[in-house]
């Protein structure tokens, strides 16, 4: 399936991305029963068609929780908001919260699961517009679209 969306970047200008999605099956975590539907996007600069935008999420039973979300240092990936404008995305598509992955022992689904230092910075600049709050608990964010 392959869609478009369309971001203003922190410059203040629009761009228009394609969107190519697969689905994927993933082990539960620490079982040898069940899977979790993997959910993968790639985002392609829609002028450029070089280096892409990985998205992955995992459908839970409430949530969708993100474990890739990566401009794989693309340098004009950068400062696009892709991140932001997928979290919607998704949201949309599957109409469940969106949240972050966790560094918490105990709170991952995925193997590996962590939440890199500037994922925490992009979801903290959620947060701090609102947009986005932070279970402590959990070591999770969530994305505020249906609050």
């Amino acid at each position: 399936m392959e869609s478009q969306i369309y971001t203003i970047g922190r410059d203040g200008e629009e761009y228009k991305f394609n969107v190519e999605y697969s689905l994927k099956e993933k082990p539960l975590l620490g079982t040898d029963e069940g899977v979790w539907p993997k959910h993968c996007f790639e985002i392609f600069d829609s002028n450029l068609k070089a280096g892409s935008y990985q998205f992955t999420v995992i459908e839970l039973n409430e949530s969708i929780r993100i474990i890739e979300l990566a401009h794989n240092d693309h340098i004009h990936l950068k400062g696009k908001r892709i991140g932001a404008r997928m979290i919607t995305y998704v949201q949309e598509m599957f109409n469940k919260a969106v949240t972050s992955s966790s560094n918490k022992p105990g709170e991952m689904v995925d193997d590996p699961e962590f939440r890199s230092t500037e994922a925490t910075r992009f979801w903290d600049e959620l947060v701090a517009s609102q947009l986005a709050s932070y279970n402590d608990k959990k070591d999770i964010y969530i994305y505020n679209y249906f609050t």
